[in-house]
């Protein structure tokens, strides 16, 4: 859902390849935001003033974009190393920074861990920075409405489990 709760976000391939929609629950109607052919939406967010949507965009390298949510060309966020999969994203509660799950390297059998690793994307300097460092990986980050804790997925042996972690103080 939209931060204001009047537009729902999803991926479908009604207009015959996946985009990124929305339902405008206000105006009834659904609003297509992206028009790929053969590309891949593995997830997508607003931002938290509602205006852009978030998103993941690809075949094997995918990587972030962002679009406003009147739609158009959208803007890629991050596009190097081009080996570099960045997914599942989720943007702090100022607007800043998006943190995301991000991979090198294609998927294979009997790989090494971690296999994903969380990072953040500054909007205003462009930067990126790994923030995990986990043998079981780190995945699917979700932040707290007011900013102050992270959720994230790791694994340990044969177990998929959550994390907690304090964005002010780093502790876990």
């Amino acid at each position: 859902y939209s931060p204001d709760g009047k537009k729902l976000l999803f991926i479908s391939d009604r207009s015959g390849n996946d985009n990124v929609w929305y339902i405008d629950f206000e105006k009834k109607d659904t609003i297509q935001l992206t028009s790929d052919n053969n590309q891949f939406f593995p997830s997508a967010c607003w931002t938290p003033d509602g205006d852009y949507v978030i998103y993941g965009k690809g075949r094997r390298n995918i990587k972030l974009y962002m679009v406003h949510k009147k739609g158009g060309g959208g803007t890629q966020l991050i596009d190097a190393p081009a080996f570099l999969k960045t997914i599942d994203p989720a943007v702090s509660a100022d607007g800043r920074y998006i943190y995301y799950s991000q991979r090198r390297g294609s998927w294979n059998y009997n790989a090494q861990l971690p296999q994903y690793e969380l990072g953040t994307y500054d909007r205003e300097t462009g930067k990126m920075n790994t923030i995990t460092s986990r043998y079981g990986s780190g995945f699917t980050p979700v932040l707290s409405k007011d900013g102050k804790w992270l959720v994230y997925g790791t694994r340990y042996e044969d177990k998929t489990g959550l994390v907690l972690r304090d964005l002010k103080t780093g502790d876990e």
